[in-house]
């Protein structure tokens, strides 16, 4: 072995949720859960599991990553340079977000603390919007999103 075994703090998940936050709006407006939900399966074709989203919000948040306010979620922080680089691919960016957490200072808190607002009803009603939305408009609720992205590689933050 060649040295100790680095071990995040950060579920795997955690990337694809925070890449979700930042293709709904989590850099503008902030994003609502039922977005976050829609562009999760558009990026992975698979919904998100409570467990994921109460945990990851929670992680996220601690972090420093993420905030919530009045019902949306905003990037904030060092996370605001996550902003899609034009040219690169979903997958290339999923990558630079896990690499991102990886190197982070964060090293947890209680394993077992969650986003106690993400209340199972909560994620149901979120996920039946979702839903309810790509039924009457199939193909657009789910497609692949078109993020914000940044041609110089940052994002300023004001």
């Amino acid at each position: 072995m060649s040295g100790p075994l680095e071990i995040s703090a950060f579920d795997p998940s955690d990337a694809w949720l925070l890449q979700a936050v930042l293709y709904a709006g989590g850099l503008t407006e902030g994003a609502e859960l039922a977005d976050v939900i829609g562009l999760g399966d558009g990026i992975r074709d698979a919904l998100f599991t409570g467990e994921e989203l109460r945990g990851g919000f929670a992680r996220l948040t601690a972090a420093g990553y993420v905030r919530s306010e009045d019902g949306r979620y905003f990037v904030v922080g060092e996370a605001r340079g996550l902003a899609k680089k034009e040219g690169l691919s979903l997958g290339e960016h999923a990558a630079e977000i896990a690499a991102f957490l990886a190197a982070s200072n964060y090293r947890g808190s209680d394993p077992d603390e969650v986003d106690p607002a993400l209340t199972d009803e909560k994620i149901r009603a979120a996920v039946q919007s979702y839903l309810t939305r790509f039924e009457r408009e199939p193909g657009e609720a789910d497609a692949a999103p078109e993020p914000p992205t940044s041609s110089t590689g940052s994002t300023t933050v004001h």
